[in-house]
């Protein structure tokens, strides 16, 4: 049931309004409110994408045409079940991201409050983009808003990081424009709401493997996809600690969701089975997935060692989105909501140490269990559920990602998801090992003091790594949105 609202704009449009407040608030002579503002610039976009999560959940699909530029170019929203499913995990992300900023952020707060209200509207924009044209503009302004955020800090490094995050995001973007262009000069549309609109009937096999290339390459290189993952490590480690588990969560994220609509609505699960570029895209997402868990055992550096365990979950996704079967839909999609909860929460933890206590060595974290209690168990909860382990969420994606192998007939797939457990245990396990059994120094086993706006958001994310494995069919679950979208692609679209 497609329903004309204005509400895919408002979750778009509404960070605009707080950016100008701030900026206003810029020439107070008085103590500036940008990190009210940003929290309610958060919060704006949160409950419109509510209320259509709600109504998508009983299959109304909302659209809007803001504006059309030429025939067949528009800027048009369309936010189906797939969209909405993206929007309410990354705006309830952003939310929680935001309030643990405000505790974090002591400098150049205009600049981070104010780009981190225009990356939320561009991940917005792209999630609920109907066509392509609409979903480059705000990827590209995601790209470009993105620099700031990880160059906040101000260092040598920071600077180096966001500098080369901007290259590879400026190169992919040439990519995917390029893809673009081949898309519509084959197609002659760029709409996102049909299940794959090239078709051998208009153009070459050599024409879809290129066009399907392109995008792969341009959109996996936000996805970190192993070797396009080159940015990510220092861009994590040196971005403000809010902003590395946004960036995680859902920003690298949206890399994952473009390649899963690039599958199911560019190109068409039939197609691209047909010309068996699933399987070629599956087993590079294998290998990152097994490669980027071992070099993670290797770091010792906290926020480094997240990042290649990122790097690694977000091929998950992909696994799942090439295996262009439903089950390996709904892992893949269940597990961008699920990995972004899990990865939150670490991130958000590590930050606490880092900021507490000025250590961001796992080697010498020995103790720190007893000083950070409540973020040592928020971390074990979400290691946990990373490793696989029931009923957290992290063990209902992998599950059905594995049925999805089966279903593929991949077993090879399936034992890569097998020593991926294994490899997760194996650089988590001794994290939480060494902070809750292993002595500090006596003069270090003082508890520390956290403050509320840092400790209550991982709090919420490891509740929600729990509770969303324990319920995960209930009423209005994101799996059920999952596997509603799923099934979606399945089914002639109209």
């Amino acid at each position: 049931m497609v329903i004309h609202s204005i509400l895919p704009v408002l979750a778009v449009g509404l960070p605009w309004i707080f950016i100008l407040l701030m900026l206003i608030d810029s020439f107070s002579q008085e103590t500036s409110l940008f990190s009210f503002w940003s929290v309610l610039s958060s919060l704006s976009v949160f409950i419109p994408v509510i209320v259509m999560y709600i109504g998508s959940h009983k299959g109304k699909i909302y659209f809007y045409n803001l504006t059309t530029l030429a025939s067949k170019i528009s800027l048009t929203f369309r936010a189906d079940q797939l969209a909405v499913f993206f929007a309410f995990v990354a705006s309830l992300i952003w939310l929680i991201g935001t309030i643990y900023a405000t505790a974090i952020i002591k400098e150049n707060k205009l600049r981070y409050f104010a780009f981190n209200s225009l990356l939320l509207s561009a991940v917005m924009g792209a999630t609920l983009a109907e066509n392509l044209f609409t979903f480059l503009i705000f990827w590209e302004l995601m790209s470009i808003g993105s620099y700031p955020i990880i160059a906040h800090r101000g260092t040598v490094q920071a600077r180096r990081a966001a500098n080369r995050y901007l290259i590879f995001a400026l190169l992919a973007e040439s990519l995917i424009f390029l893809a673009i262009l081949l898309t519509f000069f084959t197609a002659g549309t760029l709409t996102l709401s049909t299940a794959g609109i090239l078709s051998l009937k208009h153009t070459t096999k050599g024409a879809v493997r290129l066009i399907f290339l392109l995008f792969m390459i341009g959109l996996g290189t936000k996805a970190a996809v192993m070797p396009l993952h080159v940015w990510v490590p220092d861009a994590y480690t040196y971005a403000p600690d809010s902003a590395s588990a946004l960036i995680s969560g859902i920003v690298a994220g949206l890399g994952a969701f473009g390649i899963i609509r690039v599958i199911y609505n560019v190109v068409g699960w039939k197609l691209v089975k047909q010309l068996g570029l699933g399987v070629d895209l599956a087993y590079i997402a294998a290998f990152t997935i097994v490669v980027a868990s071992i070099i993670a055992i290797s770091q010792d550096n906290i926020k480094k060692r997240l990042a290649y365990s990122s790097i690694s979950q977000y091929s998950y996704i992909i696994l799942g989105a090439a295996l262009v079967n439903l089950h390996g839909a709904i892992g893949g999609i269940i597990h961008i909501a699920y990995h972004a909860f899990m990865k939150v929460t670490l991130f958000l933890c590590a930050g606490v140490i880092i900021n507490l206590t000025g250590n961001h060595l796992i080697s010498k974290m020995a103790g720190i269990g007893k000083k950070l209690p409540i973020t040592m168990v928020a971390f074990a909860i979400a290691s946990l559920s990373m490793i696989g382990v029931p009923p957290l969420i992290g063990f209902i994606s992998k599950w059905v990602l594995g049925v999805g192998t089966l279903d593929a007939d991949k077993i090879f797939f399936l034992a890569v998801l097998f020593i991926s457990a294994i490899l997760n245990a194996v650089y988590f396990l001794p994290i939480v090992y060494v902070a809750f059994f292993r002595e500090g120094k006596s003069h270090e086993r003082k508890r520390l003091y956290v403050p509320t706006k840092m400790i209550a958001p991982l709090i919420v994310t490891a509740v929600a790594t729990v509770a969303f494995g324990i319920f995960a069919r209930s009423l209005f679950s994101p799996y059920n949105l999952a596997v509603k979208a799923a099934r979606s692609f399945f089914l002639v679209m109209k």
